[in-house]
């Protein structure tokens, strides 16, 4: 039988997948300019929809690595995005690349692993991981959720210092990035991610079951 801890390590690769992937459909460019609009971005950028948009998704692509830049300084009549702003994007790229490499080398480490367990006769295993992966989602997204309603500045914050420098993502009410993408925008990301990383969860369950009925038990 599969030892315990396994299921759990395993699992857990599995849940971060999960997650990654839900955070890359997040990054998409229709729910960045559904987003921007829905939450305020066009009307506190005090810009027309367009320009507020067309910028919206200038930041999207830099962050994403689709759009190398450079980022324009002064927009219109106005102060566009500063070299702090920028320098922070740098940082907020940096780390979206990285966890598109985590994603892409989890999911290959854990294919591999799934081709292994079923090679051996073993697609029970495969299933006990699955359940894992969607226990760990369904358990790990409400804790989250429960620390963000309690007090989202500091879960917000919290979540920050785990990737940034204290006082490298700080900026002014009064800029053009804050005025873009306030905070309702990321509340709103975040519900997006979560949502998105429970359908997974359910796929996942719903596949454990297909694959927990099979004749071919473990080994």
């Amino acid at each position: 039988m599969l030892r315990r801890a396994e299921i759990v390590v395993v699992g857990l690769a599995l849940a971060l997948v999960v997650l990654g992937i839900s955070v890359r459909v997040a990054l998409a460019p229709l729910v960045t300019s559904t987003l921007v609009e829905a939450t305020g971005g066009v009307t506190n950028s005090g810009l027309d929809a367009v320009t507020a948009e067309q910028l919206a998704q200038e930041i999207r692509g830099y962050v994403t690595g689709t759009n190398e830049g450079p980022l324009p300084a002064q927009v219109g009549a106005r102060e566009g995005f500063s070299a702090d702003a920028v320098s922070h994007l740098d940082d907020v790229r940096g780390v979206i690349t990285a966890s598109g490499w985590a994603t892409l080398v989890l999911s290959a480490a854990l294919g591999a692993w799934c081709i292994w367990r079923w090679k051996t006769s073993q697609r029970t295993s495969v299933a006990q991981v699955m359940r894992a992966g969607a226990v760990w989602i369904v358990v790990g997204i409400p804790v989250a959720a429960v620390l963000a309603m309690t007090d989202f500045d500091r879960f917000f914050a919290g979540f920050h210092g785990l990737f940034f420098e204290s006082g490298t993502w700080q900026f002014p009410a009064g800029d053009l990035l804050i005025q873009l993408f306030p905070e309702p925008f990321w509340m709103s990301a975040a519900v997006l991610v979560a949502a998105l990383s429970l359908a997974g969860a359910v796929a996942l369950t719903l596949f454990s079951r297909v694959i927990g009925n099979d004749r071919v038990h473990d080994a």
